[in-house]
């Protein structure tokens, strides 16, 4: 399968996906299936890293297909951390966060897997600090 879904630690707060060519829309659906299936089970938010290096391109209808993604946001969704340095692949991510600067400010783009490892295992920390400086 081009595109597979797991649990990226122990405690379940990351998904990871990986999306490897070829790859295509019935692969994409299957693993976000799947991906939001596990979300369904944690009781706290969940961290997601999409790992494009593996691929080249995304796959025709991008932008409408991740828009359509976009607009159903699971309740247990936290921060999203797109591993890439394909410039085509990061200029449709830019035109998305365009289009949802709703959704930007929980997107972050990094070239290795090693930094999205790293911001998604800060996320969890920086929502509790945030939330007791308001209460």
């Amino acid at each position: 399968m081009g595109v597979a879904v797991k649990w990226d630690n122990e405690q379940h707060t990351t998904l990871l996906y990986t999306f490897t060519d070829p790859w295509d829309w019935g692969d994409y659906d299957l693993a976000a299936h799947l991906g939001r299936k596990m979300m369904d089970d944690s009781p706290h938010k969940v961290a997601i890293i999409i790992d494009l290096i593996g691929t080249q391109n995304l796959a025709r209808g991008a932008i409408q297909r991740l828009s359509q993604g976009i607009e159903k946001v699971h309740p247990n969704r936290g921060t999203i951390v797109i591993v890439c340095t394909n410039p085509f692949v990061q200029a449709i991510m830019s035109i998305l966060t365009r289009l949802y600067p709703e959704h930007a400010r929980d997107v972050h783009n990094v070239k290795t897997l090693e930094q999205a490892r790293a911001l998604a295992s800060r996320q969890p920390w920086i929502r509790g600090l945030f939330g007791n400086l308001r209460d």
